[in-house]
């Protein structure tokens, strides 16, 4: 399902795909190595959202859920846990995120900044998390967690939509130019 880039090169386009794809398994393997505890269990950063970001700039909205799937697919596989409760939560906090990121990008009609669109994916990537973890449960008991799901996520979302948008206005390789940091306003 790729589409052609502004250039007419697929190739180019798959060729940033998939290393948007290898520099988000490289931020998801250096967030396993992170602590994980303190108030909120197994919080992280998000910092492998920051490629589904890049790629929602800079190849469009398709590749960047695209994205979202590969990554936490792959490293749940090179991690050992594909198929685990680990990866369904990592897997629909990761597609609902990029959802709702790219609903926001494309409908915000320039008026969106990829910090305002990161803060609230992490908020949805930690409320898909917290639904889906609710359901495998079958208690109501994890919604405790709900405050402090969504504080992490906005602190999640800044510094991944801080980190993304550096990316974007001074990285030529994504195709941006340097440039766009928000979207186009058609």
């Amino acid at each position: 399902m790729l589409i052609t880039t502004h250039d007419g090169s697929r190739s180019r386009r798959l060729a940033r795909l998939a290393l948007l794809t290898a520099v988000g398994l490289a931020l998801h393997a250096f967030e396993d190595l992170l602590p994980v505890g303190g108030l909120v269990p197994g919080a992280k950063p998000g910092l492998a959202n920051v490629a589904t970001l890049v790629a929602m700039a800079s190849l469009g909205p398709a590749d960047a859920v695209l994205l979202a799937g590969l990554r936490t697919t792959l490293g749940s596989l090179l991690g050992g846990t594909f198929l685990s409760v680990r990866y369904l939560l990592s897997l629909s906090g990761a597609l609902a995120s990029a959802i709702v990121m790219v609903l926001l990008w494309r409908n915000g009609r320039g008026s969106r900044s990829l910090l305002g669109v990161s803060l609230a994916g992490g908020v949805v990537h930690n409320l898909a998390q917290l639904a889906v973890a609710g359901l495998l449960i079958g208690r109501a008991a994890v919604l405790a967690y709900l405050p402090y799901l969504v504080i992490f996520g906005v602190a999640a979302g800044l510094l991944t939509g801080a980190t993304a948008a550096t990316v974007c206005s001074r990285a030529v390789w994504t195709g941006l130019g340097g440039v766009r940091v928000a979207p186009d306003p058609r």
